[in-house]
């Protein structure tokens, strides 16, 4: 009985502690503000991050280095450059040459400066590979307040730098154009690219970072080249069918491909003339030699654009009271023919180390001295 009675009453206790009790009821519980304030540091935090994220890495060219090859690649190319560029005193720099593949690898400053007789640091080039005006003047734009003795630039150009077409897909026109620059290569394919890409960098170049996560992720690693000296590190060799008239006739189609003189290339050329000349220093704007073979194919297929571009060059050099001449080949100015020949050349538009001293040699004797 006794017993009877003790388990009735331990079951009556048990049933009443699972019912709610007024206790429980009146329990304090998380209002909802609590948590929208908790998700609001946190999504704060976040944008924090990514904002501190896309400012300090996604913008910066080192962070898209893929080593030696290609120098660094078309983004970083730039780290290439600028390891470079840290490692001489800029306050020697007197002389400068700015423009693409072809004067990165025309103009060696250690040649140039001796052909001179002055110190090698005295002059840098600053050309970076598939170099339009907008890279050109990005390049400029970053450097020129560290050179407080730079006196004379040679700015090289050719008809590629000027065809406009496809000027919102260029990956190194996305890694530093201006909002400026953007709204003028904007079109109802790529509004949303280049404007989303202006406000995050990280969006807009994640076509490059991604391709070194996956490096990263099969464990293979960019190297970081030492400094080159000057600048860039010029190619010095291409494949021998690289200097076939079958190979000059695929490379000036890739440059006047839909062809478009008008736009943000040519309007960035047009401004950084004006800069310079504003800045107090000596400007000289050149084509430099290519080979016959690629002449003839360009007089073949494209005179008419190739026409459209010299006017374009020698009005805007005639306005600013700027030297422009075209060396050597059918287009040339004057008796300004250098006499180079298919073996001067790595391929049908850039000289090998043979060209490149016969280049530096002139031009640094003409223009510099």
């Amino acid at each position: 009985m006794t017993s009877s009675t003790s388990n009735s009453k331990y079951k009556s206790r048990t049933k009443k502690s699972l019912l709610p009790t007024a206790e429980d009821s009146s329990a304090p519980r998380p209002s909802r503000f609590r948590s929208f304030r908790r998700l609001g540091w946190g999504l704060l935090i976040a944008l924090l991050l990514l904002g501190v994220a896309d400012g300090y890495v996604f913008r910066n060219a080192y962070m898209y280095d893929m080593g030696v090859g290609a120098r660094g690649g078309f983004i970083g190319q730039w780290a290439h450059l600028d390891r470079s560029f840290k490692a001489t005193d800029p306050g020697l720099i007197e002389y400068a040459v700015f423009g693409d593949s072809q004067s990165l690898d025309a103009f060696r400053p250690d040649i140039m400066a001796d052909e001179l007789g002055v110190s090698a640091e005295s002059i840098f080039n600053f050309s970076v590979s598939g170099g339009k005006p907008t890279d050109i003047a990005y390049t400029y734009s970053k450097y020129i307040d560290q050179l407080p003795n730079l006196t004379h630039i040679l700015l090289v150009v050719n008809e590629h730098q000027f065809n406009n077409v496809d000027a919102g897909q260029d990956s190194k026109f996305k890694f530093h154009a201006s909002f400026g620059q953007r709204w003028q290569a904007v079109n109802k394919d790529n509004y949303g690219e280049l404007m989303s890409g202006w406000v995050l960098r990280s969006f807009g170049m994640r076509a490059e970072w991604q391709k070194h996560v996956a490096r990263y992720g099969s464990g293979e690693l960019p190297a970081s080249p030492p400094a080159f000296p000057g600048g860039i590190q010029p190619y010095t060799w291409s494949k021998p069918e690289d200097r076939t008239a079958e190979f000059a006739l695929t490379v000036a189609d890739r440059w006047f491909k839909g062809w478009q003189l008008d736009g943000v290339y040519t309007a960035a050329f047009d401004e950084f003339v004006g800069q310079i000349r504003s800045d107090g220093i000596r400007l000289t704007i050149v084509q430099i030699p290519r080979t016959d073979l690629f002449e003839r194919e360009i007089q073949a297929q494209y005179a008419v654009q190739q026409q459209a571009y010299l006017a374009h060059i020698r009005g805007v050099a005639s306005a600013h009271n700027v030297e422009f001449v075209v060396m050597d080949g059918p287009a040339a100015d004057g008796d300004d023919a250098l006499g180079l020949t298919l073996e001067s050349f790595r391929d049908t538009n850039h000289v090998n180390p043979q060209g490149a001293e016969l280049l530096s040699r002139y031009v640094a004797d003409r223009w510099w001295r």
